[in-house]
């Protein structure tokens, strides 16, 4: 019972702490990216400069399974991955095109962030990039550690146990005999 405890005690904050560490650094990432992607959209947007390297970037987001969508200021679509809409609400985008940066969880469990794109000069904003990414993966990785946490344990609570009733039967030998 004491080595089940202590395997609770440890295991389940262990978990709990390294889940939230990837939930922070999955955010983070997605994060980075759209503002990344900012970056490239901002001489399609402000200089109407047809841009490579967001061509490129697109492809790559398009590859993972990603769901991209660049607005001007007059919130119309100028470039997109494709797929269906997005949904972002009205509010967001005004905020985005105000200079905030919204993170926002969409209905279907995908994390969605709305960056603004600034100008050359980096004081006025140009437009929008709207970056929508499946929590599939993060989910999936959090499972597994959740998995082997528990096989952890149950393995060390096994082994603790096995260890008990031998210890138990070597004291209570003499006491026996």
């Amino acid at each position: 019972a004491l080595i089940g405890a202590l395997l609770v005690t440890t295991v389940v904050p262990l978990g709990l702490i390294t889940a939230g560490h990837e939930q922070s650094s999955f955010r983070e990432d997605t994060e980075l990216f759209a503002r990344a992607l900012a970056g490239f959209a901002e001489d399609r947007l402000d200089d109407q400069f047809h841009s490579v390297t967001l061509t490129r970037a697109l492809l790559q987001a398009q590859r993972a399974g990603e769901q991209v969508r660049v607005y001007n200021t007059g919130r119309q679509v100028i470039v997109s991955t494709g797929g269906r809409d997005l949904g972002v609400p009205a509010s967001q985008l005004t905020a985005a095109l105000h200079g905030r940066t919204v993170l926002d969880a969409a209905p279907d469990d995908r994390l969605r962030v709305i960056a603004p794109v600034t100008g050359d000069r980096g004081n006025s904003i140009v437009g929008v990039v709207v970056l929508s990414r499946s929590t599939d993966e993060l989910e999936e990785r959090v499972g597994v550690l959740w998995a082997w946490l528990i096989t952890v344990g149950a393995v060390g609570l096994a082994a603790a146990a096995v260890a008990a009733i031998m210890l138990a039967r070597w004291v209570s030998r003499p006491l026996s005999a």
